[in-house]
Order: structure tokens, then sequence, then C-alpha cells
């Protein structure tokens, strides 16, 4: 179910917003009494002699939070017509139809809470990786439709599971497919990797395969001890770190050298060893052979302070030579997240180790509201006021 909208606690209020983030509508009358409550919920049993067994519901808690509202102004009381007592301010109809969108209780809302909305260098566990797609590299041999493989090597917690749904002569795979991607954090390669037959009695198959890799958000409470909590309601992740090393992308180039040989249309990659995903370019426009311009089609993603000056190019299409450029870098801004999960996608899997991960990013909580009726005062003409509004969190 869809998030109706934004509700945040801004400098001049409390604003409120559908998700694209407008309209804006702000209501400047709430008050300073703002509360906040982490709720854990544990089953106690006690014995006669006094000794207990516990069992915790909740891993991770509910957040509760309570506003008031001083003043809602209502341009619409007929009694006040003519006098202009509260202007043209449509408040207390705003928070009315914010509140009946979500159905009261039913539907939920994203809270913006300044106090507790980002966080910078955050650690954030390891990543994952399944296969969800499989390949034949080499068919090898005494295969059966049927058969259950395995990839040999990685790290995985629960390895992936292969089924082979067709063979060719000689009993040698020409299809296969995952029947359980698995968790990987280390993956064993994405092509020729080696199979262990689980089931039947081939052998000397190899398989290609594609992977999807993400990575939980999650904030830190505290220091020694602590308590991590998965992000389930991101905003925007800023930045990302391997090691410590922000992700960098390509934005720019300007041609130093424009080599010759080259034709409109051919790709090109920076010749930068080890990034973890190589930047794409195309040749954009030509003078004899010789490179004027670039385009940038796809970024890439380079550790720290890749070289900006003179960088040569590897054709990955035609046969042009020579041409280098000055790149500009920046650091990748808005990494693709799952907003119903706060799952971050990474472009790649990791072979061999897994660097230690953090990031910058922002947050929300996903609420609804805590009861079906609220009940609003009014105390003046066209002017109202609301003692609580009652909204908790809720797991996804």
């Amino acid at each position: 179910m869809t998030d109706v909208g934004i509700m945040a606690i801004a400098a001049g209020g409390l604003a409120i917003s559908p998700l694209s983030g407008s309209p804006l509508t702000i209501l400047p009358g709430i008050g300073w009494s703002v509360t906040k409550a982490p709720t854990m919920q544990t089953r106690i049993q006690r014995a006669v002699s006094g000794r207990e067994l516990r069992l915790q519901d909740y891993p991770y808690p509910l957040w509760q939070f309570s506003l008031t509202f001083e003043v809602l102004r209502d341009r619409w009381d007929s009694r006040g017509r003519g006098f202009g007592a509260v202007g043209n301010y449509d408040e207390l109809r705003t928070l009315f139809g914010f509140y009946l969108a979500c159905g009261a209780a039913f539907r939920t809302f994203l809270f913006d809470d300044p106090s507790d909305d980002q966080v910078t260098g955050q650690p954030l566990p390891l990543a994952t990786s399944y296969v969800s797609a499989s390949f034949p590299a080499a068919g090898g041999s005494g295969y059966n439709i049927g058969d259950q493989l395995s990839p040999t090597g990685g790290s995985p917690p629960l390895a992936a599971s292969l089924i082979v749904n067709s063979v060719g002569g000689g009993g040698a795979i020409t299809n296969l497919g995952p029947s359980l991607g698995g968790i990987y954090y280390t993956v064993p390669g994405t092509s020729g990797v080696p199979l262990t037959t689980v089931t039947g009695g081939g052998s000397g198959a190899t398989v290609n395969l594609t992977w999807v890799t993400s990575v939980q958000l999650q904030r830190g409470l505290g220091v020694g001890p602590f308590f991590n909590e998965p992000i389930t309601a991101p905003n925007k992740v800023a930045a990302l770190y391997f090691a410590g090393v922000p992700q960098v992308t390509l934005i720019n180039t300007g041609i130093v050298a424009g080599g010759s040989g080259y034709n409109i249309g051919d790709q090109l990659s920076p010749t930068i060893a080890g990034p973890p995903l190589a930047a794409s370019l195309f040749v954009q426009s030509v003078s004899g052979g010789a490179v004027t311009s670039l385009g940038v089609s796809n970024g890439g993603l380079y550790l720290g302070t890749p070289p900006s000056a003179a960088v040569p190019f590897t054709s990955v299409t035609g046969s042009g030579s020579g041409c280098t450029a000055n790149l500009l870098w920046s650091n990748v801004a808005g990494w693709p997240v799952d907003p119903a999960t706060g799952l971050v996608s990474l472009p790649q899997p990791f072979v061999g180790s897994q660097p230690a991960l953090s990031a910058d990013f922002s947050y929300f909580f996903r609420c609804r509201f805590a009861d079906d009726s609220i009940s609003f005062e009014n105390f003046m003409l066209q002017l109202w006021a609301l003692k609580k509004l009652a909204f908790i969190s809720v797991p996804p």
C-alpha cells in the first residue's frame, strides 16, 4: 500500500505534502510539546519463586509520536465572513484532509523528525548477493534434466541451487536456471564458475551467473552498548563508502588529444585500473577521425580520487586510438534504494573479499495515526486547537 504523503516538523511549523513534495502546506500553530517514545513488547512469565521467563516480541522498537497544535485557523466559519479574522488560511481543513486521506489509522504516511532524520558515515551490515540468472558456459557431460547443482566457492550462508532444464548430446547442459538464489557475502565469480553436483552424476559444467547485490541501510543508536535499527523508510542516499573511501562517478570530459580513426558512436572507457564499475562514453563528434567531443552514457563507479588529467581511453567498439581527455568527477548522488525496504542496490557483487561499507543518508519514519478519532477544540472565532495528534511507526 502506497504512503499517502509526508508530514514533517519544519522551521515554520508542521509541513504537509504529497510524496512528490508539492504542493507544500505549512501549519505554523504547532506547539513545542512534542513527545517521542520507543516501544518494545516483552512477554513475562513469573514463577511462584519469583524467577522469570521472558520472550521479546519486537526485535525493533515501534516509535510513538505526539504533537499538539495551539492554533489552527479556519477561514470557512460563516460567523466570521466579512471580518477577515484569519485571512485566507485553511489550516484546520488541511489537517482534516490529511488525516481522512489516511483513513485515520488505516493507511501510512512518512514522518520527518528533524531531530532524527539523517546520519553520516554510518556503518552498514555486510552486503548480500543472490543469483538472478544463469547461463551455461561449458555444458559438461552426464547430466539429466532436473539435476540440482550449486556454484562452487564464495562465502554463502545459504548456497544457490541451480536446476538443469535441458541437456544435449552426451548429457551436456544446454539450459539451467536458479531454483534458489542463495545468500552470498562474496561470490565465486560471474563467468566460467564451476559447479558442484548436488543430485545426479554429471560433471565438467561451468556457468555464467548474474548477481543482484544490495546492502541494508541501518542507523546506530548509542555507543557501547549500541543498537542498530534497519531503515525501512529511506529518503536519499547521498554517499556510499567502501572502507571509508567514497564512490565517485564521471560527469563530464574535456578533450586533450583527439587521436585518430574514430567514428561517431564509438564506445570508449577510461583506462583506469580496478573500478567497481567502469564508465562508458560515446563519441559525439569527430573531425578527420579525431574525437572532438565525448558524451557520458554511464559515469561508472570509482574509488577515491581517480586520475583526471589527460586520461587515455580504451576502445570498446570501433578501432580508433590515441584519444585522451580531462575528466570531471563527482560524488554519486541518489544511490538507488528501495523505498519500502531500505535496500541499496550495488552495481556489482564482491569477489574474494568485501570492504567495510558505510553511508551518508537521510530517512523518514513510516507511520500511521494511532486512533480512528481525534478531537479538535474551537476556542475562538475561526481558531481551533488540537491537544494531541498521536501516531506510531509501523514495521515493513
